[in-house]
């Protein structure tokens, strides 16, 4: 252990780094500050956005992800960015903060092993008649035989130490002592839990895939050049509800394939996933309606794209009308919107070779029924 000196008033003062750290680690108001960040952090990572699992490592998506989240942010979003916000779990400065928590606890823990072990199996039978003036919780018992009161309490289950000094007798006695290393285990569960987080950041392979019922391409799990590839097929799909809408069974028969072989067959829900070579398949979501997808070359017909995607939200259909002086109709169509402006949901249309935005936003609900108000934009 080295010590470093340095001039202090006129004065050297030997200084040593591991003292000082082990010092700080045992801290007792410096743990409770790293909980108190951690705390701050985790609620923070509730309340932004973070980045879908499926867009992370994608310099793309990620770009268009955080457009979206500009009008939320503003001009702090590339600053947030920089920081982590929007990965806050997985930033540097997260983990960092969870390996230092983890450290200060096991330093605590071993910080007062072992004086807990000491007062749990070598206890100090014997302590100055002073120690009982010092404001400490005292019963006053009048027992004229020592001996039976011993017994009294034997008969109680206590450990009785009898010792005697000066014509006084002296009686020692405590049960359960071993219940003092309780504090022990919920130390272990806190650094387990801990723990456990730095397995998730480091180790965890997690996907997020959406696989059509009876799709015969089925989806691939990971990437086709990982060791782990595998290919899911879902043949069967039950989304069943109440007649008030809530949800009463969700379930999946899944088949795995790996290299063209058959590896795997069962049956994932919510809180009961099916396990394959380490994995765990959960249902996390329940689609009713989904659309095949498919994008081909016009010179070649190779395919390019190929997905069955989840139809999650729905959106009004306005019927358009516009007529010119006249009366004549220059265009009547069910407007199909592309874009989606807040709450207002529009598309591009061309009228007599003039090019418009047509969106429509929902007005106050009137007779069971939501009205809707135009909105028009020359481009």
């Amino acid at each position: 252990m080295q010590r470093a000196q340095t001039a202090a008033g006129g004065r050297w003062l030997d200084v040593d780094p591991l003292r000082a750290l082990w010092r700080l680690l045992t801290s007792v108001r410096f743990a409770l500050i790293l909980i108190g960040f951690m705390a701050l952090a985790a609620l923070l990572g509730v309340l932004i956005p973070q980045v879908p699992p499926e867009m992370r490592g994608n310099p793309a998506a990620e770009a268009a992800w955080l457009n979206l989240q500009e009008g939320k942010f503003g001009f702090l979003t590339d600053a947030m960015y920089s920081l982590g916000m929007f990965q806050l779990f997985q930033s540097v400065w997260f983990i960092s903060a969870l390996g230092l928590l983890v450290a200060s606890v096991c330093v605590c823990t071993a910080n007062r092993l072992p004086p807990v072990w000491r007062n749990a199996f070598h206890p100090q039978t014997r302590v100055p008649d002073e120690y009982f003036g010092r404001e400490q919780p005292v019963i006053a018992v009048q027992a004229t035989d020592t001996g039976r009161f011993a017994e009294e309490l034997r008969r109680r289950r206590y450990h009785v130490t009898e010792t005697s000094d000066g014509g006084t007798a002296y009686l020692f006695a405590d049960r359960y002592p071993w219940a003092q290393l309780a504090t022990f285990v919920s130390h272990l569960a806190l650094i387990l839990f801990l723990a456990g987080g730095f397995v998730t950041a480091f180790t965890v392979k997690e996907e997020q895939i959406f696989v059509a019922e009876g799709d015969p391409s089925g989806a691939p799990v990971f990437a086709p050049n990982s060791r782990d590839h595998m290919q899911v097929y879902v043949q069967n799909a039950v989304g069943r509800f109440t007649s008030d809408g809530t949800p009463s069974e969700f379930r999946t028969d899944l088949t795995v394939f790996k290299n063209g072989q058959q590896v795997a067959q069962g049956q994932a829900t919510v809180n009961h996933p099916f396990s394959y070579g380490g994995y765990r398949f959960h249902q996390s979501a329940y689609f009713p309606d989904g659309a095949a997808l498919t994008v081909r070359e016009a010179a070649t017909g190779r395919t390019v794209y190929n997905e069955v995607l989840a139809l999650v939200s729905s959106a009004q259909t306005p019927r358009l009308v516009v007529r010119d002086a006249t009366g004549a109709t220059l265009l009547d169509d069910v407007i199909v919107p592309t874009d989606f402006v807040g709450d207002v949901a529009g598309t591009l249309i061309n009228v007599s070779g003039r090019t418009l935005w047509v969106g429509a936003r929902p007005g106050p609900a009137r007779w069971d029924r939501a009205s809707w108000r135009g909105v028009v934009r020359a481009a």
